[in-house]
């Protein structure tokens, strides 16, 4: 059976339920027709099994799409470095995204919401293939009406409106020092060997002499032909281990060292160091970007959506807690009903 880790399709969830959300009118209040028996109960919200299967259905046929039709027969590791099966993670997390809904509908007239009326049109569209997309046996077991499905679109919408609301106190300014992102070849030495059970054995003082040696002939060579030839110089060394990289200053410092990571940032783009040292062996390093312009933009992305999630998850706990403190998902769910909604 396959493992995966838990966040990279995990996460999706709420990016998934997200691009279903949006329909016309910005109710506050549960008052959806249809879904049969009562899953369980949130802060006075009672949430029904048709419900729970809208979300449940969209997390499952996107994950299909996305991951292929036996995504749900892998394995994930979760936070603790334990592995559960993808099926049993997802049923929680499908509650925990009503939940989070719920809540954040709560707080909607906190908000000055901006709600567009191409968002609502989108939305309508959406929420028609939807219905369109599930079979006469679908509606009929699951107690599902176009009412029901609105219903849940529209509170999508709301709770979409009030997390981009929320967001927006943060501060999206960001500089290239905090977000640095450094693309350098690395022309590797190395001073071990791997073994064929995977053993580690350190050179003996000759052959590392021998390496060094080797290492001081090649920066005679890109002394005189550039340090734009570092990577065939590698090739014709046979040294397979060397490479590109991108890193942060804090991975190159993790990685190799303090000492070599200072030395490289005394570096120019388009140079090269010199024979340098680490606990593997020896290296010498051409830059190419000390400030690898994609690479920073991307990272700065990265460090915004990092701070807003922080932001926003310090809110929604504190209200999630004083909505409802007593929730607990495997006794306040009804897992029998539950387990009727098929993650296969």
């Amino acid at each position: 059976m396959k493992c995966i880790k838990k966040n990279n399709i995990i996460r999706t969830v709420s990016l998934l339920l997200v691009m279903f959300i949006l329909l016309t009118g910005c109710g506050r209040k549960n008052k959806f027709v249809g879904g049969g028996e009562t899953l369980f109960s949130f802060g006075g919200n009672k949430v029904s099994f048709g419900e729970t299967y809208i979300y449940a259905q969209t997390v499952i046929d996107n994950y299909k799409k996305t991951y292929g039709d036996d995504i749900f027969e892998t394995d994930v590791e979760t936070s603790d470095g334990s592995t559960a099966p993808l099926a049993d993670v997802t049923r929680k997390d499908v509650i925990d995204s009503i939940i989070r809904v719920k809540v954040l509908n709560s707080k909607a007239d906190d908000y000055k919401l901006d709600i567009t009326n191409e968002d609502k049109e989108l939305a309508l569209n959406e929420a028609n293939a939807f219905w369109d997309s599930l079979t006469d046996q679908q509606r009929t077991d699951m107690q599902l009406n176009q009412t029901l499905v609105q219903g849940v679109m529209t509170e999508n919408l709301v709770a979409d409106a009030v997390y981009n609301a929320v967001i927006a106190d943060v501060d999206d300014e960001i500089s290239d020092e905090e977000a640095r992102e450094t693309s350098f070849f690395d022309m590797y030495f190395p001073c071990y060997e791997v073994g064929k059970y995977g053993t580690i054995k350190e050179f003996d003082e000759e052959r590392k002499k021998e390496q060094y040696g080797w290492a001081l002939d090649a920066y005679e060579e890109l002394t005189q032909n550039g340090g734009d030839s570092i990577e065939a110089l590698a090739a014709e060394y046979e040294l397979d281990q060397s490479s590109h990289y991108t890193m942060t200053p804090e991975e190159i410092k993790e990685t190799y060292g303090e000492t070599i990571c200072s030395n490289l940032y005394e570096l120019e783009d388009n140079t090269f160091s010199t024979v340098m040292e680490s606990e593997y062996g020896y290296h010498i390093f051409y830059m190419e970007a000390l400030t690898d312009r994609e690479a920073t933009d991307v990272r700065k992305e990265e460090i915004l959506s990092e701070r807003r999630d922080k932001y926003f998850n310090e809110k929604y706990k504190s209200w999630r807690r004083s909505m409802d403190r007593s929730f607990n998902y495997d006794k306040s769910v009804n897992q029998e009903l539950y387990s009727q909604i098929k993650f296969e």
